[in-house]
């Protein structure tokens, strides 16, 4: 065998020839991604006991007419956030405007235990309304100078829950969204899956739904794009729908029973959960599955953990190919 055929030899397991006519396409054998296995305590898979919600609310002239509608629903947000959250929670509101930060929560508590909260939560954002002015636009360094202000209110183990309502682009000098973001998971003591955000903002079409949101480039989709963040039109018609969306989907992330998978995300066709040699199905409760995948936090959220016939013992093992490798 000659050195030409010896290279050929060795070189046929390495690609496959389309033929098509007299065109060729030289496809390269896919390599097999490794598999990530680890077995996880039924026991050690709990929601979140508790969280810390941030309102960051532009207070600049334009925000007029906005406002007004989330005052006008607010009582829909507060009724369906107390009516299903089953955790202790702390809630702050803050200006844009670094001048001119507080309306709630900060200098006297607003907690699971204050007294009357929806009117409370109202009259907060009617003060936030009466203190409009041409001040700045930020969110990135009023945030950082309030939890620096009352580091009390933050603990390092809640979650934390910014929602963002602006009509015009972040402009804090201080942070970027790459520093702000990497300041709030230190304070967090690096645990990713404690940090979440909603942004209602300008953006290129006037829904209601995120999964339909397109919101122009700027250190608001930065940031998003860094944590489990949902993005809404600013423009959205039915305010209500936004907030109640807020408050369902705020109490479920904090709730439901995770595990969070770390930096490495799987390939979803890959992921596979088993307990006892029998897998158990991925999908909504409605269609009798066990789990669901938030892709927004690298977590998989089970729907509860009534399989588990010892949780004090029992494992659940979790297997998937992880994507980039």
């Amino acid at each position: 065998m000659n050195s030409i055929t010896q290279f050929l030899v060795r070189a046929v397991p390495l690609v496959m020839l389309v033929g098509c006519g007299s065109n060729f396409q030289y496809v390269k054998k896919p390599t097999t991604n490794p598999v990530v296995k680890a077995n996880h305590e039924v026991r050690s898979i709990q929601g979140l006991g508790s969280a810390e919600i941030m309102w960051v609310v532009d207070t600049s002239g334009s925000m007029g007419p906005y406002t007004n509608k989330v005052i006008r629903n607010t009582d829909l947000f507060m009724n369906t956030f107390t009516g299903l959250a089953r955790f202790t929670w702390r809630m702050g509101m803050i200006s844009t405007d670094i001048s001119d930060l507080t309306f709630l929560g900060l200098t006297t508590p607003f907690t699971n235990q204050s007294p009357n909260p929806i009117p409370t939560f109202q009259q907060a954002v009617t003060d936030a309304q009466r203190g409009m002015q041409g001040g700045s636009e930020k969110t990135f360094d009023p945030v950082m100078q309030t939890l620096n202000a009352f580091p009390a209110w933050s603990d390092a183990n809640a979650a934390f829950i910014l929602i963002i309502i602006s009509d015009e682009d972040e402009q804090s000098t201080q942070y970027n969204a790459q520093t702000f973001y990497q300041e709030l998971l230190r304070r967090k003591n690096g645990r990713a899956e404690l940090i979440r955000s909603y942004l209602v903002l300008k953006t290129t079409k006037q829904t209601c739904t995120d999964s339909e949101t397109e919101a122009n480039p700027s250190p608001y989709t930065q940031f998003a794009a860094l944590n489990a963040s949902k993005v809404y039109s600013i423009d959205c018609p039915n305010y209500g729908s936004i907030l109640a969306n807020l408050a369902t989907d705020i109490t479920t992330s904090v709730t439901r029973p995770r595990l969070f998978l770390g930096t490495r995300r799987p390939q979803l066709p890959t992921l596979q959960v088993t307990y006892k040699g029998t897998e158990l199905k991925g999908g909504p409760e409605a269609q009798q599955g066990f789990w669901i995948y938030d892709f927004r936090s690298n977590s998989i959220f089970f729907h509860d953990l009534t399989f588990a016939v010892d949780p004090k013992s029992d494992v659940v093992n979790v297997t998937f190919r992880a994507e980039g490798e």
